[in-house]
């Protein structure tokens, strides 16, 4: 399977080598959350967004994979400890106050593993935190 993708080399005495690379683009994970900014103990969704590709192009990782005819994996990370092999969207709620968690997903397909990291805000919030301020007129 040829990707159509050419590389140059540019480092033979300015002569360019090119070579094709065969096969597919590797995994894209990523995923979305919601809310941006949970509080402790509410429910935090994680939307998958991954993007696999075959020699058909692309599709949703989520999807069953038409190289093998399975599913690829998936691999949750929480930050907090736990852990997840769900394929797709997952849920996860935060008991404790925290800067950040780091989330991980990783997504395999037939041929490679890739992840990819984003940090999930857990904070309590109320009114008590905002500044107080007092309009003044400028007349």
């Amino acid at each position: 399977m040829d990707s159509g993708w050419v590389i140059y080399d540019w480092n033979n005495n300015g002569i360019p080598n090119s070579f094709v690379i065969t096969g597919h683009p590797d995994p894209y994970p990523e995923f979305l959350f919601s809310p941006s900014y949970p509080r402790p103990n509410e429910s935090v969704r994680f939307t998958d967004m991954s993007v696999c590709y075959s020699s058909a192009g692309a599709y949703a990782c989520e999807s069953t994979n038409p190289v093998t005819g399975g599913p690829n994996s998936y691999y949750w990370w929480f930050g907090d400890g736990a852990e997840s092999d769900t394929v797709g969207d997952v849920s996860r709620t935060y008991a404790t106050e925290r800067i950040s968690y780091p989330v991980d997903l990783q997504v395999c397909d037939e041929n490679i593993c890739c992840s990819v990291e984003h940090l999930v805000p857990v904070k309590n919030r109320d009114n008590s935190s905002l500044p107080n301020w007092k309009e003044i007129s400028p007349f």
